[in-house]
Parts: C-alpha cells; sequence; structure tokens
C-alpha cells in the first residue's frame, strides 16, 4: 500500500485493520510523508471525531488494509 493511493480517504471515516487483525474506526485526519518520520515509512493518524484533539497514529508497515465506511 502506498500513502498516495489513500489519500483520498483524508477526511473521511475509515476502518483500519491491523497486522493482528484489530480493527480501529475513526477519521483520518493527517498523515506524515516517509522523508518526515525517522523511521522512513509513511504513517498516518486517525481519530474517534473530526473534532478529537487526540488521535492513533499508524505506521505503512503496522496496515494491513483501509477503507471508507
Amino acid at each position: 500500500m502506498d500513502l498516495k493511493d489513500i489519500l483520498y480517504l483524508l477526511g473521511k471515516k475509515v476502518k483500519i485493520i491491523d497486522t493482528d487483525d484489530i480493527q480501529y474506526i475513526g477519521y483520518f485526519l493527517d498523515y506524515t510523508p516517509a522523508f518526515n518520520n525517522p523511521e522512513d515509512e509513511w504513517s498516518i493518524s486517525i481519530y474517534p471525531y473530526k473534532s478529537s484533539n487526540s488521535g492513533m497514529g499508524f505506521f505503512e508497515s503496522d496496515i494491513k488494509s483501509i477503507e471508507e465506511i
């Protein structure tokens, strides 16, 4: 999965399944390109509500699937 392939989901409610098959639901509101991450991979953040101040981050290698809901 490439970051540019999921940017169309920015601002939308998504379901993420991680590599441990755990499901997360939230709004995809933020991302960091690989060149800005010390781990050299892109990451995204999802938030429970669009107005939330804190969310949960996922590195590219942690995401098994992502889809709009």
